[in-house]
């Protein structure tokens, strides 16, 4: 589901914050952590591992995001940061904190 299209509906929609804050106050020794998988000039790729408790050894969910330098207006002056987010955004989707009833599948 596209963020800037006319099928996009901003009551629907948890942006990553929320997201956040609802997977601490459902688990408050859980982790988040992010690694920068590949950062060209071109392209930025972030990997996202979701721990539900501090002595957790695997993760509970994963999340990937790519994006490209300048394609849109955020990745003009933030791309590793929305990069990084997006990555967020999918590994608590996959854990069940979905930012909306659709999951993006095409």
């Amino acid at each position: 589901m596209s963020k800037t299209g006319s099928d996009f509906d901003p009551e629907a929609y948890s942006p990553v914050a929320e997201r956040i804050r609802l997977f601490y106050r459902a688990h408050p020794l859980g982790r988040i952590e992010t690694e920068l998988v590949r950062r060209t000039r071109d392209e930025v790729v972030f990997k996202a591992l979701v721990y539900r408790d501090t002595n957790d050894e695997r993760p509970a969910a994963t999340g990937w995001a790519a994006e490209r330098e300048g394609d849109g207006e955020i990745n003009l002056v933030a791309c590793l940061e929305n990069t990084e987010t997006s990555a967020i955004g999918r590994a608590l989707a996959n854990l069940g904190f979905t930012a909306s009833r659709q999951r993006p599948s095409a």
